[in-house]
């Protein structure tokens, strides 16, 4: 990271900060520079989020947003993202779901 930028956060004391570098990146990004951050309380990584309000990237067609289904267009309009697609929006509510569901272990 640019130090000028580290010290510029810095300055502005922050209480919460926004990084949207991307998946991966963004985590390690937070992860690394948290402990040079005090007065962050809260960073979350949003990802492309604001590609979509500044109209970079293209939404789904409303009747797609409206059924939930803007995973599965963006999945159509990039299929490299499979992988993670998939396990956001299958794999993690299954295991979810499971988590809730089976028994528990006594001590």
């Amino acid at each position: 990271m640019n130090p000028a930028v580290l010290d510029r956060l810095k300055e502005f004391e922050p209480d919460c900060l926004l990084v949207a570098l991307g998946h991966g990146k963004q985590e390690r990004w937070i992860k690394g520079f948290m402990p040079h951050l005090p007065s962050v309380r809260v960073a979350v990584g949003i990802g492309g989020a604001f590609d979509y309000l500044a109209g970079a990237v293209e939404r789904a067609p409303e009747a797609m947003q409206s059924m939930g289904l803007e995973w599965l267009y963006r999945l159509y309009k990039e299929p490299r993202r499979f992988k993670r697609i998939i396990n956001a929006v299958v794999v993690f509510p299954i295991l979810v779901i499971w988590s809730k569901i089976k028994p528990r272990k006594s001590k």
